[in-house]
């Protein structure tokens, strides 16, 4: 673990190494830290430090109490050591909620502590959940934001604006039949395969099982942009050392997606133009130009996403505003843990009769909880980037 750093600014910049044989080992063993109050306090006191409204010794401590007690919880439902498939989608999803818990009241900037969660979610969860009996599963099973609750309060701290929030958003009584929405309330309904099918960690799994493109994309950078370059050389006579880049664009690179049409890829692919279908080295790929000004970095005007189970990837936004990964994974959770609870009769069929691919597929998912979770949940309660690696690795200490 890094040393203590005077400025948190320097310490953000820096990051979080941690080495283990088993990284996620390592990542709990961080979190766990936080139990402790008086270690809970020192880390919100040292994300506090420059803070032009730095909060008073005392809301450090409230904070603290609140975090512990939140990373406790987390670690007993996360790490409780269930089994079977429908305790432990129950349990992956309240680890889940405590752990985005603990994200919002690490955070010096707001006022959240025990208190103010608990007086949020006396308005509930912020999600619900309808199936329309006219369709077929997965199809017919549906996740939207309510109005007001834990969940939509996370994803104003998540940078969501109020005018996105509310364009995502089903404002007042709950939703009883899908059939009789007007349009608008229908348009925010988010169906269970569409999420599903925006967690990049699942993507070869969820196009195995459900036959169905995803909507992530991986993301890299293409080799024609050296074509380009190469060519800017030789039209100007210096083969080695020709005109530095000047163009507003990069070409990028979707990896995985080579089977998929142009239209696809246009209407739900990262925000790129004049796409092409190229080879090159025997390696066939969708590229697209991404625009930025000239002479900055292309990742830096792309949103990517990366962990310990996927490349760099690009995520299209649910209802064009949501593609917080934890915000996603927490929307999933819930949808499974309605189902584990409240809906035997398809529940039953999902683990052990006529839907049981979906098995599959959420088993294959739990291990994507188990693994990038919490490491999500640590970049953000810290402030830090986190590299997690195994001893040995071109990542851990010489």
């Amino acid at each position: 673990m890094p040393k203590a750093d005077s400025a948190a600014g320097r310490a953000a910049e820096r990051g979080t190494l941690i080495v283990a044989d088993l990284p996620i080992e390592g990542i709990w063993t961080q979190l766990s830290l936080w139990e402790s109050q008086a270690l809970a306090a020192k880390l919100v006191r040292t994300k506090a430090e420059g803070l032009r409204d730095a909060p008073d010794d005392a809301k450090i401590q409230r904070k603290a109490a609140s975090l512990a007690y939140c990373l406790r919880n987390a670690r007993e439902y996360l790490r409780g050591g269930q089994s079977a498939i429908t305790p432990r989608v129950v349990a992956n999803y309240y680890g889940c909620m405590w752990l985005a818990s603990a994200i919002l009241v690490a955070n010096p900037s707001n006022d959240f502590n025990l208190e103010k969660l608990e007086s949020i979610t006396k308005s509930g969860h912020g999600l619900g959940n309808i199936a329309d009996e006219h369709r077929a599963f997965p199809d017919n099973e549906f996740v939207y934001v309510r109005e007001s609750g834990f969940f939509p309060e996370f994803l104003k701290a998540q940078g969501l604006s109020r005018a996105d929030l509310n364009a995502v958003k089903i404002a007042g009584a709950s939703v009883r039949d899908v059939a009789g929405l007007e349009p608008e309330r229908a348009g925010r309904l988010i169906s269970v395969i569409d999420i599903l099918a925006r967690i990049p960690e699942l993507k070869s799994t969820f196009e195995y099982v459900t036959d169905r493109p995803a909507l992530s994309f991986g993301i890299a950078h293409a080799f024609y942009n050296g074509q380009e370059e190469a060519e800017d050389r030789s039209a100007s006579g210096r083969f080695f050392s020709g005109p530095q880049r000047s163009r507003d664009y990069t070409w990028v690179a979707l990896t995985g997606v080579a089977h998929l049409d142009q239209g696809f890829i246009e209407e739900n692919g990262p925000p790129l133009t004049e796409h092409v279908l190229r080879t090159f080295a025997g390696h066939t790929a969708w590229e697209g130009k991404l625009a930025h000004p000239a002479g900055q970095l292309w990742w830096s005007h792309i949103k990517s996403y990366k962990s310990a189970m996927c490349g760099s990837s690009w995520i299209k936004p649910l209802l064009g505003h949501v593609d917080d990964p934890f915000s996603l994974n927490l929307m999933m959770l819930y949808e499974l843990s309605i189902l584990a609870r409240y809906r035997p009769a398809v529940w039953r069929e999902i683990i052990e009769g006529a839907l049981d691919q979906y098995r599959a597929l959420i088993e294959a998912y739990n291990q994507v909880v188990d693994r990038v979770i919490p490491e999500l949940a640590l970049q953000a309660i810290s402030g830090q980037r986190v590299t997690a690696t195994t001893s040995g690795s071109m990542l851990a200490p010489i």
